[in-house]
């Protein structure tokens, strides 16, 4: 029997508020708002060549209880990384889950970098995205 996936209000709250401070564009975030199980699954995986993407982020919500409300996909010089910017399912870690200003346009945010090239490489971090129209890419 498949394990039914749920997320409290306060998740999604946390999510929608960092996507405000990321300033990403409002159809992303009222599509999160509306629908944070499917949407991820759908949207980021319509807009890369990563056909395994939307099970792993159906594993990630299920294995982890994180709502993912972004995700890059970029070649980085130890492999083929997709970095699933998140909210946690613990309310103790949301205080350190913030996003960071870096200055025009760049933000620190938390996330969990899935390594398509190595696996045993993946793993929960920081990283470093930039805002372009509402949008974000990977720099760091």
């Amino acid at each position: 029997m498949e394990q039914k996936i749920v997320f409290t209000k306060g998740q999604v709250e946390k999510a929608l508020e960092m996507m405000d401070d990321l300033r990403l564009s409002y159809v992303i975030r009222d599509a999160i708002e509306k629908d944070p199980l499917k949407f991820p699954r759908h949207f980021f995986a319509s807009f890369t060549d990563v056909p395994e993407l939307s099970k792993k982020i159906e594993e990630l919500q299920r294995d982890y209880g994180m709502v993912i409300y972004y995700a890059t996909h970029c070649h980085m010089p130890f492999g083929e990384c997709v970095s699933f910017l998140y909210v946690s399912t613990y309310p103790e870690d949301w205080p350190v889950q913030t996003v960071r200003a870096l200055g025009e346009n760049k933000y620190i945010v938390n996330a969990y970098v899935w390594n398509m090239s190595d696996e045993k490489c993946s793993e929960f971090g920081s990283i470093v995205v930039e805002n372009r129209y509402g949008m974000l890419i990977r720099l760091e």
